[in-house]
């Protein structure tokens, strides 16, 4: 839900509205990546221009699409990872009919995984393509990709973007843009939502409460998270921490094994393990550090989300998240694979109450500047606009 205290998107009426398609490679779930996709749903209806949703299955995020108001069209495309791109002839085919069915005149790909089946079609009917890049993946991987082919890349972060540019040389016109997502603000009840979270779960007021949320795999760092709290000097205070997030449907390791580290540490007292939550702006309100230790992250959009919610937010010196927490200023960062270090910061921030707010306001600040609904709609539609006119 938007907070209606957002400045209102941009939603400036398109001079020449046109048929756009946006694809998406995942429907079992809603991550970052499945609300920069619904951004730029609306951002180019909201400019007017007749947009279709296609989505290989059925799965969760499709209902999440059908509150917009847009019906989308499954489309089986087939979809295998970068490393193995689906090279058969009937994803293509079937993009094809689609695309010259619907008339489409621009393809958005919300990643690069779409771009397998799609690009041999769009490129037989002239149809030009957008792609987001929303990984930081390694040369290799992407020199097996499409990406070289598309008109035009929107990484999500520098750290995305350099090793596209390093892939596509110095074409200047197709040179990748950062497109910056949108880092939505809670709504106004959130934090009296946070208050009765902690209120149920008896910590007091004045209790410093230590969080994460996110998804629990391997590349999210969160056992480096219990074994930095197992270093922590806690001077008697009881130690407060809740973990939110669920398991991936790939069958990655799973909470149970969390969990087994956390006795084993001597954590299971101290740990709260709540699950994939629904209102993740109220579990954010209720933490007072917001703790990110991720090993890859293409850029990190739940820190800059916890800094809305006032937290004091801690994060690994990887890939995108220092364009988000600028160490000393709006957050504190500290070196991957280091749990010493990350116990070091949290102490840190137990200890000084001055110092988590002053990081939390200027956090805050940073990310309203930078990841506005109005900078994001602009700079997207001005994308849009510019490839509708070389067709």
């Amino acid at each position: 839900m938007r907070n209606p205290e957002e400045p209102d998107r941009l939603h400036s009426i398109a001079a020449n509205p046109r048929r756009v398609a946006i694809a998406h490679a995942e429907t079992d779930h809603f991550y970052g990546s499945e609300r920069v996709m619904l951004d730029a749903l609306s951002a180019l209806r909201g400019a007017g221009h007749e947009v279709r949703v296609y989505l290989p299955g059925p799965g969760p995020f499709l209902e999440r699409v059908r509150g917009t108001g847009v019906e989308p069209v499954i489309l089986p495309f087939r979809l295998g990872r970068l490393r193995r791109p689906n090279r058969t002839w009937l994803a293509p085919v079937r993009a094809f009919a689609r695309l010259r069915r619907d008339r489409i005149e621009l393809l958005h790909c919300t990643s690069l995984s779409p771009l397998a089946p799609f690009l041999p079609a769009a490129r037989l009917l002239g149809i030009p393509i957008v792609a987001q890049a929303q990984t930081p993946y390694d040369r290799q991987t992407l020199r097996r990709s499409f990406c070289r082919a598309a008109d035009l890349l929107l990484p999500v972060s520098e750290a995305c973007a350099r090793p596209l540019r390093e892939l596509i040389g110095s074409n200047f016109k197709r040179r990748p843009r950062v497109l910056s997502p949108i880092i939505h603000a809670p709504d106004p009840e959130a934090a009296d939502r946070g208050r009765a979270l902690r209120e149920r779960w008896g910590f007091a007021p004045d209790q410093v409460v230590i969080g994460y949320l996110g998804q629990l795999i391997p590349r999210k760092g969160v056992d480096l998270l219990l074994r930095a709290l197992s270093l922590l000097s806690t001077d008697g205070r009881a130690l407060k921490v809740i973990v939110s997030g669920g398991d991936p449907a790939s069958g990655e390791p799973t909470r149970a094994a969390l969990e087994d580290l956390a006795a084993e540490l001597g954590l299971a007292d101290s740990l709260r393990f709540t699950g994939v939550v629904d209102d993740p702006a109220a579990y954010l309100a209720a933490m007072d550090i917001q703790v990110m230790p991720s090993r890859r992250e293409g850029l990190g959009l739940v820190a800059g989300e916890g800094m809305l919610a006032g937290c004091a937010v801690i994060g690994s010196a990887v890939d995108g998240i220092p364009e988000i927490v600028i160490d000393g200023v709006t957050g504190l960062l500290v070196p991957p694979e280091n749990p010493e270090a990350l116990a070091e910061a949290i102490d840190r921030l137990i200890a000084n109450p001055d110092l988590r707010r002053r990081l939390a306001a200027k956090g805050e600040e940073r990310v309203r500047d930078i990841h506005s609904p109005l900078r994001f709609d602009s700079d997207l539609l001005a994308v849009v606009e510019q490839l509708l006119a070389s067709r």
